[in-house]
């Protein structure tokens, strides 16, 4: 029934044993980009390092065609096109970016690690994507912007209310994380974190004694995902993250993860409930029944009895869900 429930408020989950070590949980940990914040990536800003060579845009739209990644997908759409510019031998390198070949060299778009040593005197932007040919200076480099999802604060307060702690860790530079974490209200922020970096860090959390569930969006979570004691994938992120993930948030609304962690608690609680009821029940009278003191016919009335009030007890949860808002209390 509480899987039910779920699915109903747009939350899939995939193994329903998941619930008790939901119910357990007492630190998410978000990523950034197309989690915590929309995904609807717009351009700020391109800089040149050198000469503009406008004939790179278009190359880096077909290079970033094939992507996963919520900002390959939005400079695929919002880069330039240029007709008979065709990228082949394209390689997407979780963490860093993506390269391939256009016109016989290898164009890439990331993180600084796919090219040469970069020009000291540029200062860091918000977030950054670099590009230009592999193993080369770059040419240049685009700022890029991302806004909160309107429910991020509201969901973290929820959280907070709860006493779970949010974290948020990015593969993007630690300025721009370290600023949506503060709009958001997460205290704890880190930022220029590989995939599998981010996995350690889930890691060392949970050596620390803590209960973890990462919230993440495209492949470059899944190993985060794998590390923590639950994984919950965003709808918009890819099939890799969203297979390795026993949850999927199916409506891209982050209120779905409160939703998950108060049902599974209530689930949990009225499952143990359940349990006892039925251990002390059946202790009292199995006895009588053994001794005769119970007819057959009322012994299977009160077996009756029994399983209408355990059916009861489960609805009861999904009853008093309807009544009350569940990210208010």
């Amino acid at each position: 029934l509480a899987v039910l429930r779920l699915a109903r408020a747009g939350v899939l989950v995939k193994d329903p044993s998941v619930l008790e070590r939901l119910r357990d949980v007492n630190t998410v940990v978000f990523d950034k980009t197309g989690t915590l914040t929309r995904g609807e990536i717009s351009i700020l800003h391109i800089g040149w390092l050198g000469a503009e060579s406008t004939s790179l845009l278009p190359a880096i739209r077909a290079v970033e065609a094939e992507s996963r990644h919520p900002i390959g997908l939005a400079l695929s759409r919002l880069l330039p096109q240029s007709p008979g510019v065709v990228a082949e031998g394209i390689v997407e390198v979780p963490g860093l970016g993506v390269t391939g070949m256009v016109a016989g060299r290898r164009v890439a778009a990331g993180r600084p690690e796919l090219f040469a040593q970069l020009p000291a005197a540029i200062p860091c932007g918000p977030s950054r994507v670099w590009f230009g040919y592999a193993g080369e200076s770059p040419a240049g480099y685009m700022d890029l912007s991302d806004a909160l999802r309107p429910e991020a604060a509201e969901v973290v307060t929820a959280l907070a209310r709860r006493g779970m702690t949010a974290e948020l860790f990015s593969g993007d530079a630690p300025e721009p994380t370290q600023a949506k974490a503060a709009e958001a209200g997460i205290p704890s922020a880190l930022g220029g974190l590989r995939p599998e970096q981010k996995a350690e860090r889930v890691r060392a959390l949970r050596q620390a004694g803590r209960n973890v569930a990462f919230i993440g969006d495209g492949f470059n979570d899944a190993e985060a995902m794998a590390a923590a004691d639950v994984g919950v994938a965003m709808a918009s992120g890819a099939d890799l993250a969203m297979l390795s993930a026993p949850v999927v948030i199916t409506r891209g609304d982050l209120r779905g993860v409160v939703e998950l962690l108060d049902t599974a608690r209530r689930a949990v609680r009225v499952l143990r409930g359940n349990f006892l009821w039925a251990f002390v029940y059946n202790l009292a009278l199995l006895p009588v029944a053994a001794f005769g003191l119970l007819a057959p016919i009322h012994a299977a009335g009160l077996m009756v009895l029994s399983s209408a009030s355990v059916a009861l007890n489960s609805l009861r949860p999904m009853v008093n869900a309807r009544c009350s808002s569940t990210i208010n209390h």
